[in-house]
């Protein structure tokens, strides 16, 4: 059973953490070509309410997988 969350934290990590990172990266080389020091701000900007959005849903998550647990 133990094994089974860290499969299933590591599938969070997978579906929504790793395309912000991937998304960020590609945002951040593109802006790095204009040199524009605002749309860095922008970038930050997204990548902090991105990452404030994925811990959000993964404390949902873990929610859901307690109760899950507690039940079984």
């Amino acid at each position: 059973m133990n094994n089974m969350i860290g499969i299933e934290y590591f599938a969070v990590f997978m579906c929504i953490g790793l395309p912000i990172i991937c998304i960020t990266l590609v945002k951040l080389k593109k802006h790095d070509s204009k040199k524009s020091s605002q749309g860095k701000q922008e970038i930050l900007d997204e990548m902090y309410y991105a990452v404030k959005d994925m811990k959000k849903r993964i404390s949902n998550l873990e929610t859901i997988l307690y109760d899950r647990e507690k039940r079984s």
